[in-house]
């Protein structure tokens, strides 16, 4: 099933406001990077790589955030969907806590690029 705006339908479609709809790229255009896809880790390849200074262009077939991305649960969590006991027994111990460093530093990342942004995403820390 899908909404009047052709996104499949979600709470989150219902629940927010959709992005701007884009003219489809005509032409050519130059750029040091092309990122195909505008979800969660398009956008974020294509933000990281801009704040470094290069010229980048993101390709998104239909809107931002159309596929899985649009229908998330928005939830920012530490840890990977293993125990970190398991971890420390495929990995070893330190190799085990850089990576649960690691998913602390990401929770920390999105935070710095809601703030530096001004991204109104209704954060809730907890």
């Amino acid at each position: 099933m899908t909404t009047p705006h052709g996104y499949p339908a979600s709470y989150y479609v219902e629940s927010t406001a959709l992005p701007a709809e884009r003219a489809a790229l005509r032409g050519s255009i130059r750029a040091d990077v092309c990122v195909v896809g505008g979800g969660i880790a398009g956008c974020s390849t294509a933000l990281h790589l801009a704040e470094r200074g290069l010229r980048v262009v993101l390709l998104e077939q239909h809107r931002i955030g159309w596929g899985a991305s649009g229908r998330s649960g928005a939830q920012a969590l530490y840890g990977i969907a293993a125990s970190q006991s398991k971890l420390e027994r495929l990995i070893g111990p330190a190799d085990a806590r850089r990576v649960w460093d690691m998913t602390l530093e990401g929770i920390d990342l999105i935070r710095d690029r809601i703030t530096r942004h001004g991204i109104d995403c209704d954060w809730v820390s907890g």
